[in-house]
């Protein structure tokens, strides 16, 4: 069961609506995310699933969207620490805050639950300015995303709070820049003016055709690799590798061409968090270089290349879009080390500008590899001490990056799953030390028996054998 108390934002979200539709109640938040929502640094969230880690994000949204609203109308309640806090923001007639998530589905219902908070943080009014989001396919980005343009230029005050997938980002900042990264594949079947157009079905299909994940990787790349190379490594360990490390990590940032060097790739080995030898770091990094020639042969390219250019052209021309006051990033752990840094350009409020989340348990895409230790570093090294900010930094601030927030309050899940799944979670800290964040095991307020397993066959889905295929039923991990 849940409880709610009747305070005065509940009363005044009942009484919002004058069309008698039915009303959600906003969530009640736990101890651990309110702590979190407070928080007025810079943070980092890591849960497993049902911890509420996205709750707490779009809760601190709204209540950022709250404060603004309050300060716009001359409310003078507002405690002094949350005035100030709210002061810089509110100078202008919007406040720009930036949700950007891996997962299109995700996204979606993101979307409609900020578009539900910001009616109640503008007392119903908003619903008039933009009505809710249509039941579109989520599943389909050019669709969810058709009113929005393709650059950070001059976006329209009503579409913020702006919440897009990481690759629409992508896309939006490539249209920011100049010389787009697409330029260079422009073929005869594509127009250029649809080339620079996300939306265009023609560029759609291009993209799809030409950009190299992991299933073209594994499929049409590694049966050509040289066998005495790819007898002992595994297609989805190399892709990790290329991806997340010798073109996505922290030493390719610095590296000139965005790549890591053989002998700088090597060396990797000798760190604490690595469990790769040389001798196979040596094999990776010529299957990568083969891997690179062919894909340049057949005019390809991967998304590491597509961040590399970026972040080459953010070097040589400064970022005139729209600059964000808060940017949150949710399913984090399915971005790269490169790929996070893009965000550095977009918002100067550093310490207080920048939510991470996510959980290193729970991958979703292919190729990604990294402990949330990865993203304070990039942190502290890439964002707070770039040398743009280094002189108007003085030397008392050094260090005072927020520590790790750990969500341990299960919301989705019985004590018995909750203890089978620690159990699996043991297995992967004592084999593979290096791979995921060790955290306090889960919680839970229900109780409940431990799961029962359904094994399936070679070839069969354990879930659509036992319950049919209602069309409801949604994937799960990196599959």
């Amino acid at each position: 069961m849940k409880f709610y108390s009747l305070s005065s934002g509940v009363v005044n979200h009942l009484l919002s609506d004058r069309e008698g539709r039915e009303l959600d109640l906003p969530f009640e938040v736990t101890d651990q995310e309110m702590e979190i929502i407070i928080q007025h640094r810079s943070s980092f969230i890591v849960g497993r699933s049902g911890t509420g880690k996205t709750t707490g994000l779009t809760m601190k949204l709204f209540q950022k969207e709250q404060w603004h609203h309050l300060a716009l109308q001359g409310c003078s309640v507002i405690e002094n620490s949350t005035a100030e806090q709210s002061s810089a923001a509110t100078e202008g007639k919007v406040i720009r805050q930036l949700f950007v998530t891996v997962s299109p589905k995700l996204c979606f219902a993101i979307k409609q639950h900020v578009t539900h908070l910001k009616r109640f943080a503008c007392g119903g009014s908003h619903s008039a300015q933009r009505s809710l989001i249509d039941m579109i396919d989520f599943d389909e980005e050019e669709s969810q995303f058709k009113d929005i343009q393709d650059s950070f230029h001059d976006i329209p005050p009503s579409y913020y709070p702006l919440v897009i997938t990481f690759h629409k980002f992508l896309m939006m900042l490539d249209g920011t820049l100049s010389n787009s990264y697409f330029s260079r594949f422009q073929d005869a079947s594509i127009p250029h003016d649809q080339l620079r157009n996300s939306r265009s079905v023609a560029f759609q299909a291009f993209f799809r055709t030409k950009e190299v994940n992991y299933e073209q990787f594994s499929s049409l790349y590694w049966p050509h690799f040289n066998t005495q190379l790819t007898k002992n490594l595994d297609a989805a360990c190399v892709f990790t590798e290329i991806i997340s490390h010798i073109k996505g990590g922290l030493g390719a940032i610095e590296a000139c061409d965005g790549k890591l060097s053989q002998e700088d790739y090597v060396k990797l080995s000798e760190g604490r968090s690595s469990d790769i030898t040389k001798p196979k770091r040596e094999q990776i990094y010529e299957i990568f270089q083969d891997y690179e020639k062919m894909k340049m042969g057949n005019g390809e390219f991967d998304m590491a290349d597509f961040v590399i250019d970026l972040q080459r052209r953010l070097k040589h021309e400064k970022y005139v879009g729209d600059q964000m006051d808060f940017i949150y990033i949710d399913e984090v752990k399915d971005l790269t080390m490169s790929q996070l840094a893009l965000f550095k350009h977009m918002c100067n409020t550093v310490d207080e500008g920048f939510v991470f989340s996510g959980d290193t348990a729970q991958t979703i895409a292919r190729g990604t590899d990294f402990r949330f230790q990865d993203i304070r570093h990039l942190f502290y090294k890439n964002l707070c001490w770039s040398q743009e900010l280094i002189s108007m930094r003085i030397e008392k601030t050094k260090g005072q990056i927020s520590e790790v927030y750990h969500l341990t309050q299960n919301i989705h899940t019985h004590a018995g799953i909750l203890k089978l799944s620690q159990s699996i979670i043991e297995l992967i800290y004592r084999f593979f030390p290096f791979s995921i964040d060790v955290l306090k095991p889960e919680s839970s307020l229900i109780y409940g028996e431990a799961p029962v397993v359904l094994e399936s066959g070679e070839n069969e889905n354990a879930i659509i054998k036992r319950f049919g295929n209602s069309g409801n039923i949604v994937g799960f991990g990196a599959e």
